[in-house]
């Protein structure tokens, strides 16, 4: 596996999903190590909307290799960010 710090790799799978999605990462809710690289769960903003507590946000799981370039990416569940609060 590559010798990268993780925070570089995040940084560069985070730019190309929104490069290749247009979607904005809100956040990063999960890292796990993969066989071939790193699984991570990003939190995007699919819709915004006034008043932002109904923006419509989106769970992604992403596969990259170790240097942070995506393999695959899929969408677990979409959200009102409400949800979330409440949850």
């Amino acid at each position: 596996m590559g010798s990268e710090p993780l925070g570089s790799v995040l940084a560069r799978a985070i730019r190309n999903f929104g490069d290749l999605t247009s979607l904005p990462v809100e956040s990063v809710s999960r890292v796990e190590r993969a066989d071939d690289g790193w699984q991570v769960n990003f939190e995007v903003i699919e819709l915004e909307r006034v008043p932002r507590v109904t923006d419509v946000l989106a769970s992604y799981e992403v596969d990259v290799d170790p240097s942070g370039n995506l393999l695959a990416w899929r969408r677990m569940r979409r959200y009102i960010r409400k949800q979330e609060a409440d949850a």
